[in-house]
C-alpha cells in the first residue's frame, strides 16, 4: 500500500492555502498548530498489534487518515478541507477515485457528518455504533465512527481508471521539466513544446576536449490560456503522445502524475464543497 507521509500532508495543506489566499475563504491562519497531533493521524494508517496491521484495505486507511485530521485538528484551519483531500489523495494514489454517480453534497453531508460526530444513518451508511460498547468517560466510539467512514468510502469509490487528466499548465510544467520538455515563450494565444536534448561534440579535427551542450528541438505547438488555467484533456494527451510520454513508451499515468498533479487535480474538481466546508 501507497502511504502518504507527514510531509505529503502538510504539503497538501498548503496547496490547499495557495488555491484559496485569494478567496473570499482563505485558509488562515495557515500552517501546522500541533506536530505532534499531524503525526498521530499520520500514523493512525500503521496501527497495529503485534506485527499485524488493523487497516489492510486503501479505504479503510483513508476513513482513519481522514478521521484522525478532521477531529485532532493539527492545522490551524482548514482541517475539515485538508482531510478531505488528503483521504481522497490517499485513495487515488492506491488506484481508487469516487463513482460518476456521486455528488459533491455527498461528499460534503459525509466530512460534516464525521466533524460533528453525526449518526452514520444521516451521512449514507449503517452505524457501526449499536454493535459497539463506548468506553467510559467518552461520549463516541472511534472505532465505530472509522469503520462507518470506511464503509462510505467501500460504497462510493471504484477502481481507478489509468486514463489522463485535466490539471492547470504551471502544474503540467513541472510534470514536463522532469522529462527534458519544455516550453517557448506564448504567442497569442499558442506556446511552442521543446524538447531539450545533450549533443556532444569533439574539439577541432577529433583532438582536444570534447564539449556537451544543450540544444531543443521543437515537437510541437499546443493552446495557451495562462499559467494558472486548465489544460484540457484531449491537450495534455497530445503532449504526452508528441514527446513520446505515453505508456506504449513505458510512462503510465501513475509514472506521468506525481502526487502534486493529482492533489492539482483533486482542488480543482472539488472547488465547490471545499469552499462550502469553509463557512462549517
Amino acid at each position: 500500500m501507497n502511504y502518504l507521509e507527514y510531509e505529503d500532508v502538510k504539503n497538501i495543506h498548503f496547496a490547499l492555502v495557495e488555491h484559496f489566499v485569494l478567496n473570499d475563504d482563505p485558509i488562515n491562519p495557515p500552517g501546522v498548530r500541533s506536530p505532534d497531533l499531524l503525526h498521530s493521524a499520520v500514523e493512525r494508517q500503521r496501527v497495529g498489534w503485534k506485527g499485524y496491521l488493523k487497516y489492510i484495505d486503501p479505504r479503510d486507511v483513508a476513513a482513519t487518515l481522514v478521521y484522525g485530521i478532521v477531529l485532532d485538528h493539527p492545522f490551524h484551519n482548514g482541517n475539515k478541507r485538508t482531510g478531505l483531500v488528503v483521504g481522497l489523495a490517499h485513495l487515488e494514489r492506491n488506484g481508487y477515485m469516487p463513482k460518476p454517480d456521486v455528488k459533491e453534497r455527498d461528499i460534503y453531508k459525509m466530512i460534516l457528518g464525521v466533524a460533528q460526530h453525526l449518526p452514520a444513518e444521516e451521512w449514507g451508511v449503517r452505524s457501526f455504533a449499536k454493535r459497539a460498547q463506548v468506553l467510559p468517560g467518552r461520549l463516541h466510539d472511534p472505532d465505530a465512527e472509522v469503520s462507518s467512514l470506511g464503509q462510505w468510502f467501500r460504497r462510493n469509490m471504484r477502481v481507478a481508471e489509468k486514463k489522463d487528466r485535466s490539471i492547470r499548465f504551471h502544474v503540467l510544467k513541472k510534470l514536463l521539466r522532469r522529462h527534458s520538455v519544455v516550453f517557448g515563450s506564448p504567442d497569442r494565444s499558442y506556446i511552442d513544446v521543446f524538447i531539450e536534448e545533450e549533443t556532444v561534440s569533439s574539439g577541432f579535427l577529433g583532438l582536444g576536449p570534447s564539449s556537451k551542450k544543450i540544444v531543443r528541438r521543437k515537437v510541437g505547438q499546443i493552446k495557451f490560456d495562462g499559467e494558472s488555467a486548465m489544460v484540457p484533456v484531449n491537450t495534455v494527451r497530445l503532449v504526452r503522445q508528441m514527446c513520446s510520454l505515453r505508456p506504449e513508451d513505458g510512462v503510465d499515468a501513475r509514472v506521468f502524475y506525481d502526487l502534486e498533479a493529482k492533489v492539482d487535480h483533486l482542488l480543482c474538481q472539488y472547488q465547490h464543497v471545499l469552499r462550502r466546508l469553509a463557512n462549517r
